[in-house]
């Protein structure tokens, strides 16, 4: 069973919590997926529902496992990080209602220019970052898909 974090943090609270559920439902075990998820692993299918109701009751996210959209993983940006926090960035020079256009734009570039497995960062080094902004400021002209 997995239990997803925002943008890879958890507060303290919510590790004792996840410590917890693993200690009742898993095998008092957790994993840090690549994925910045958490995983108890051990968590026994007939009390998979039980250990589900348990993570929800405790206000944490469950987070899927299998052929599934994945949660986007995130810099943390904290003091253990060098990078800011992106989505601060993002902010700092995006209209909240134009948010949605510029992630559409940035998705129809990575579609158009990734080659298959590559990952949207290493996308923007091999073009550069002046080449990647300006084929999304042309996607920004073409409607929403």
């Amino acid at each position: 069973m997995r239990i997803r974090s925002r943008g890879g943090n958890l507060t303290s609270a919510e590790l004792r919590k996840v410590a917890d559920l693993a200690d009742s439902y898993g095998q008092s075990l957790i994993h840090v997926t690549t994925r910045q998820a958490l995983e108890m692993p051990g968590v026994e299918a007939e009390c998979f529902e039980k250990a589900l109701h348990a993570v929800k009751t405790a206000g944490l996210l469950p987070a899927v496992c299998g052929a599934r959209v994945r949660p986007i993983v995130a810099c943390p940006g904290t003091d253990a990080c060098p990078y800011p926090k992106n989505g601060e960035l993002f902010a700092a020079f995006v209209a909240e209602n134009k948010i949605l256009a510029y992630l559409n734009a940035i998705m129809m570039t990575y579609h158009e220019v990734a080659e298959k497995g590559e990952r949207l960062g290493a996308v923007v080094a091999r073009l550069g970052l002046a080449r990647f902004e300006s084929n999304v400021r042309n996607k920004l002209m073409q409607p929403i898909q």
